[in-house]
């Protein structure tokens, strides 16, 4: 009973690992998928799948891909700048607020 049971546990184990390696191959193989809209990485009608991206002799242009990467990280920075600007302008009310409901609560704990 002990032997049969190691042995299964060991198919079991060995199905595993076998299951794991053909995933991680399969998908090591796939190309990077892009944003979904942009026709881009592994989707139907993507660049890759034709070679849009690609420059001269097939190589991506990886100057435009990371002058386009920069465009979008200060158009985020941007954005993050714009949402802090208000978190603060916000900040401020709210502490006046809390300000407010303090001194509104105090006179009716003392009496």
């Amino acid at each position: 009973m002990v032997r049969k049971k190691g042995s299964l546990i060991l198919c079991g184990a060995f199905l595993f690992v076998a299951w794991n390696a053909l995933l991680l191959l399969y998908l090591w193989g796939r190309p990077p998928i892009g944003r979904p809209g942009e026709g881009g990485g592994a989707e139907p009608g993507g660049k890759e799948e034709w070679g849009v991206g690609r420059g001269k002799g097939g190589q991506i242009n990886l100057a435009g891909e990371v002058i386009r990467l920069a465009e979008e990280v200060e158009i985020q920075l941007e954005t993050q700048k714009k949402l802090l600007k208000q978190i603060e302008s916000h900040r401020a009310v709210w502490a006046r607020q809390k300000d407010v409901a303090r001194t509104v609560a105090m006179p009716r704990l003392l009496v």
